[in-house]
């Protein structure tokens, strides 16, 4: 039917931002994308997206035209996957973003597991500690971590609680200020995890039940995780970081654990672009969700 055509066009070139873009993933001309968009304007009576040479944005009647077509695709994605589940087991590519150390030190472990589950996935793993964009990096589900949810039109899924801890190595904080109110840290030297920075370096706690949000500076900033591990073993500054990253060295008594009674939790999550998912997406996250929470927190159970 022509109008779902339509839906699908308008609903790719509203997610991508290009006709450009949306003609390559439809595998159609530009002209024809362009041609299709201008007369379901006029079939429609209305204008959808307001063009520049450089940007689109959608209309007021674009938006709400764009979450209609995102419901009706999703549920026609849905009866789709419906059919193919009765038929099939989870299976074909798979692209995941996640955080070098959750994928380093969690999922690696877990990839023999899950392999062993879905033999038919084909899974592409992009590790970095820089959040990618969901759409412009081709990944069809980026896990991230931190204290906030994005503002996005994407789907989010928490898969766990995750505890930060704040911790430095005992030769640093032997020769510094002692720490017994997080606004103390502002006489010490703290360490910059800069892909979840927030304009200003923010470390979160809570305070008898209420969130607490300070400003820090250190003149130390990586992009990796445990690159700044190292920094703190080895006595540079006080590190704010999840629990199961430094579980290690706290043990060994290379780094130890201050402001104990402020600690607060991040989360981790999964964004994803449809209402919908696919078998394979869902076989994904129902994993994570099923082996992460363990690691992150031990004590609440077990693989």
């Amino acid at each position: 039917m022509k109008f779902l055509d339509d839906m699908v066009l308008f609903a790719k070139i509203a997610e991508l931002k290009s006709f450009t873009e949306a003609a390559s993933e439809l595998d159609v001309s530009r002209a024809l994308v362009s041609r299709r968009l201008q007369a379901l304007e006029q079939r429609l009576g209305v204008r959808l997206l307001n063009r520049t040479t450089r940007k689109l944005h959608l209309t007021e009647s674009g938006a709400t035209y764009f979450r209609y077509c995102q419901d009706i695709l999703s549920t026609a994605l849905e009866a789709e996957e419906a059919i193919q589940a009765i038929k099939s087991a989870p299976a074909g590519l798979l692209r995941v973003a996640m955080p070098i150390p959750l994928g380093q030190d969690l999922f690696g472990p877990l990839l023999p597991v899950f392999r062993g589950r879905y033999p038919e996935i084909q899974l592409r793993l992009d590790l970095t500690d820089q959040p990618p964009d969901l759409v412009g990096s081709g990944n069809d589900i980026v896990v991230r971590w931190g204290h906030n949810l994005p503002d996005s039109s994407y789907i989010a899924k928490t898969i766990t609680d995750m505890p930060i801890v704040t911790c430095g190595a005992p030769d640093y904080l032997a020769t510094r200020k002692k720490l017994s109110h997080p606004r103390d840290l502002s006489s010490h030297n703290c360490l910059i995890y800069s892909p979840l920075r927030e304009g200003h370096e923010i470390w979160r706690f809570m305070n008898k039940g209420k969130p607490l949000a300070l400003p820090v500076t250190g003149d130390i900033e990586a992009n990796h995780g445990p690159l700044l591990v190292h920094a703190a073993s080895g006595g540079l500054g006080l590190l704010f970081a999840p629990e199961f990253l430094v579980r290690e060295q706290i043990a060994r008594g290379d780094l130890v654990e201050v402001l104990a009674e402020y600690r607060c939790n991040a989360a981790i999550w999964a964004q994803y672009a449809h209402r919908v998912i696919t078998q394979k997406e869902r076989a994904l996250l129902d994993f994570l969700c099923e082996n992460i929470p363990p690691l992150i927190n031990p004590e609440a159970g077990s693989l």
